[in-house]
């Protein structure tokens, strides 16, 4: 059976979630915005749900990050990125480095801008999303001759149907076991991750791959 150590961290991952949450906190602050006008402009319906974010009680929720980081000034590039260091610290050391959210300023912009328009996932759509990936992880798994039953015992799992509904695509691999996933079928993590990234969250995805915008852009 592999360890998955992102399991036993629930503490570490509130003090994340708590860090997240000061540096949007930082950047509001450094841009001369009230708590009151992120929340309002990113659309919720009381300015204190913002608020729990930034005190670490709440997360941003994939559909409101480009909304908040337009309201913030952020890159949304850049943002989605920073993000994942803290809400999903192991899928983050798999596919990018420090260096792609070196906090030097350069990623600010005017607040209250345009937001990134994103692409329209239906719920249809993500189901499709997700029976591809399960079929993606399956395709893996047989490649490397490992049974269900295989994969169930190497991830920990008590019945193997928790993998036969991930191959469905009625379940999801969660992302504290992406990288525990990778290492049970003995694959290269970074294209395994960023596939299922793709799959599960193609929100996070589009964001966080797309091109970060120039220094001379946010300088003008």
């Amino acid at each position: 059976m592999y360890t998955n150590p992102q399991r036993a961290v629930t503490d570490e991952s509130k003090e994340l979630r708590k860090q997240a949450g000061a540096w949007m906190r930082s950047v509001r602050e450094r841009q001369g915005l009230t708590q009151h006008d992120v929340g309002t402009f990113a659309g919720y319906r009381y300015y204190t749900q913002y608020s729990a974010i930034e005190q670490g009680v709440g997360r941003v929720a994939p559909d409101r990050y480009a909304v908040i980081s337009a309201a913030l000034g952020v890159d949304p590039s850049f943002f989605a990125r920073k993000l994942m260091c803290f809400y999903d610290p192991l899928t983050f050391d798999v596919l990018f480095t420090e260096a792609d959210i070196d906090d030097d300023g350069t990623h600010l912009r005017e607040p209250m801008g345009a937001v990134r328009d994103l692409p329209a996932y239906t719920s249809d759509g993500l189901k499709t999303l997700r029976k591809e990936a399960g079929q993606f992880i399956q395709s893996v798994r047989e490649e490397a001759g490992l049974t269900q039953v295989d994969m169930a015992d190497r991830m920990g799992y008590k019945f193997y149907t928790r993998v036969s509904q991930i191959e469905r695509g009625v379940g999801r691999v969660p992302p504290e076991d992406f990288v525990t996933f990778t290492k049970a079928l003995g694959v290269d993590p970074k294209p395994f991750v960023r596939r299922l990234l793709q799959a599960y969250d193609p929100i996070v995805y589009h964001l966080a791959f797309e091109q970060p915008v120039s220094r001379e852009s946010v300088a003008g």
